[in-house]
């Protein structure tokens, strides 16, 4: 009986590996630069692939650029649902441009984002202005 749960056990490992490998082995060769070539090649299918497949596997960085693609919806299509997933489960690993983005949505709609971003430049030229820094909203 011990033995066969240890049979058992081994089989289960054995197909946990074998259908997690290929993803992971994949993305050691996919890199973030390999995904900034191909948008300079204006490759964007084969970008959007790669980042699909770093974000699957947690890579932030793709979480956080695939999500600026389907909030501006300029390469693929528009899904803001998706923008905001990606957005937060990269921010709750702690990537700081996902939480501003994050927090920058919440405080302030879209249409404003733009005028507040223009009043901080010209006031930047004009003066040194400090901005504050970004807290999550989450622990």
């Amino acid at each position: 009986m011990v033995k066969l749960n240890i049979i058992l056990v081994q089989r289960i490992i054995l197909i946990v590996c074998l259908s997690v490998a290929p993803s992971f082995a994949l993305c050691k060769q996919i890199t973030i630069k390999s995904v900034e070539k191909e948008i300079r090649l204006k490759n964007f299918s084969k970008a959007e692939d790669y980042l699909k497949k770093l974000s699957r596997v947690g890579n932030t960085k793709a979480q956080y650029m695939l999500a600026v693609l389907y909030r501006n919806g300029h390469v693929i299509q528009k899904n803001e649902k998706k923008a905001y997933s990606l957005f937060l489960e990269a921010a709750r690993k702690k990537h700081i441009k996902s939480q501003y983005e994050l927090a920058v949505e919440v405080k302030e709609p879209r249409e404003a984002r733009q005028t507040l971003v223009e009043a901080v430049l010209k006031l930047s030229i004009q003066e040194t202005v400090q901005i504050p820094t970004i807290q999550p909203l989450w622990r």
